[in-house]
């Protein structure tokens, strides 16, 4: 079982709440869907950023084009809205290595212990479409 928490719906003070994310190309999935799918990210964002880190509240997309993403075009509208919506810069850490899949990682501004990532993994979901995952880490 992951250290991740329910999506963010039931959470009510998340900063991953303030990001917008278009609806027309990305449908949020509820409940279970593609649970296995979205566990294994989960379990792989744990590994990544080495057990320092806690997830503390996630939300999943289904990418409808079955093309996929531009993950240089998806980090460049993520980048602005960590920096218009929490103050967000992109960060490195230790731990971070871009040979290890696509994700991209923001500081948020009011508090030094958060992280939000934004990630997807190189599998597709069974349908074919793509998954990407936006999580809030704290700091353990």
């Amino acid at each position: 079982m992951t250290q991740a928490a329910p999506d963010t719906a039931a959470t009510s003070a998340s900063v991953i709440d303030r990001i917008h994310v278009d609806e027309r190309n990305d449908r949020p999935l509820d409940g279970q869907e593609f649970a296995e799918s979205r566990e294994a990210l989960a379990q792989w964002l744990i590994g990544y950023t080495g057990g320092e880190y806690a997830i503390v509240a996630s939300r999943y997309f289904e990418v409808r084009n079955k093309s996929g993403v531009n993950w240089a075009f998806a980090e460049t509208y993520f980048d602005q809205q960590a920096r218009t919506h929490f103050g967000g810069e992109r960060e490195r850490h230790a731990w971070h290595s871009d040979g290890i899949g696509a994700s991209s990682l923001y500081t948020v501004a009011d508090d030094p212990a958060r992280r939000v990532v934004v990630a997807t993994p190189q599998a597709r979901l069974p349908n074919g479409h793509m998954l990407y995952g936006i999580f809030e880490l704290q700091r353990k």
